[in-house]
């Protein structure tokens, strides 16, 4: 039985990652003719920005003999593959490809044609394409062309590089007291490891927490983390870059960010007031002081909806509400009705004091009484 068979494998002069090419093995039934697909998926890896890499093909026609090879010509045996012309065409775009021999010879016996295919990147990124390869005559199948994927990883020749192109830290809306971090990679394509030996960000409140100063980004394809710690300290919108300086030149990232407050909604009916509506940071304190007008009291206080009246306490002629530990924005509402302020329950100042020398002097007099006592003579 006539037999053909391909291994691709990968000659590159640059440093590539693995490459998974798999043997691909195409023969003639005995039914029906199979074409020759040129390559099953090639993965080229890890190529530099303008180096050349190619894949070749190794075309062999086994010893043929003994089988009959059949088709609707009839059966015969010894059959010899005539000469072809393939073609490889790509549609990945920004490479510049060849193919060298583009001609397959005819042999009868354990003969071996090749060919290559090359191409030379020119962007900077992963890249995936089709290949199709054409040839003429037709297979004994009567087909013309097959087609493949290829994948190619291509980085830049030298430099520092943010990873993923085109970055940036997006920290989103944060509450004055609250942080977010963020993470970016540096790649470095250099022969040389770099050094990072200042990071810059414009703002007190976007900091470095780990990948500072002192670290280092291995060569030829390292890459090290920076960790950026957004915490803002004001509302305001924040925007700038943080710059990377290493031994090996710079990099910049950009960043945005929203800080804000914690909105405290307070409002109060025409018949007393309530501490005015109020802006505060997470995890802060808030008081709100409810003063009826004269001849009236608190009759409800409610935050957001929930009645919390049992919660004020009586102070100054009024009450006070105080809410802790505030992580998300509240509405508080006071209404009153005909009364009287209660009287606040207070122990004077210095009670205390007053209270604990009575307490000792009556513990005294208690044992002074008791020693007498016991020093009456028996009757």
């Amino acid at each position: 039985m006539n037999r053909l068979r391909l291994w691709p494998f990968l000659i590159a002069n640059a440093r590539l990652s693995s490459v998974p090419l798999r043997e691909t093995f195409v023969w003639l039934s005995l039914a029906i003719g199979v074409h020759l697909t040129a390559f099953a998926g090639v993965d080229f890896g890890r190529v530099p920005a303008g180096t050349q890499v190619c894949v070749s093909y190794n075309w062999t026609n086994l010893t043929p003999g003994d089988a009959l090879v059949c088709d609707k010509n009839g059966c015969r045996t010894n059959q010899v593959e005539p000469t072809r012309s393939v073609t490889l065409s790509s549609n990945i775009g920004g490479f510049s490809q060849s193919m060298s021999p583009s001609q397959i010879n005819g042999v009868a016996s354990a003969a071996t044609a090749s060919s290559n295919y090359c191409i030379v990147p020119t962007g900077v990124g992963d890249v995936y394409g089709t290949v199709t390869e054409t040839v003429s005559p037709a297979y004994n199948d009567g087909s013309t062309s097959g087609s493949s994927t290829v994948h190619v990883n291509v980085v830049p020749s030298s430099g520092l590089y943010v990873l993923p192109a085109g970055k940036s830290l997006d920290f989103g809306y944060q509450y004055v007291g609250q942080s977010a971090q963020a993470t970016f990679n540096i790649a470095n394509y250099n022969s040389s490891a770099a050094q990072i030996t200042s990071i810059a960000t414009g703002s007190s409140d976007v900091t470095i927490t780990s990948g500072g100063v002192g670290s280092t980004i291995p060569a030829n394809g390292g890459y090290a983390g920076v960790d950026v710690r957004f915490a803002p300290i004001s509302s305001s919108n924040y925007g700038g870059f943080v710059t990377v300086n290493t031994t090996q030149g710079s990099v910049q990232v950009p960043y945005y960010g929203v800080g804000w407050l914690i909105t405290i909604s307070t409002s109060a009916d025409g018949n007393g007031t309530i501490t005015p509506s109020a802006a505060v940071s997470y995890g802060a304190y808030f008081k709100a002081y409810i003063t009826p007008n004269a001849g009236y009291m608190l009759s409800h206080l409610t935050l957001d909806g929930r009645d919390v009246t049992s919660a004020a306490t009586i102070s100054q002629g009024g009450y006070l509400y105080t809410m802790a530990n505030i992580d998300s924005s509240h509405s508080l509402d006071a209404s009153f009705v005909p009364g009287v302020v209660p009287a606040a329950t207070q122990i004077p100042a210095g009670s205390g004091e007053f209270m604990l020398v009575f307490a000792a002097a009556l513990l005294c007099a208690a044992m002074i009484r008791k020693s007498q006592r016991n020093r009456r003579p028996q009757a």
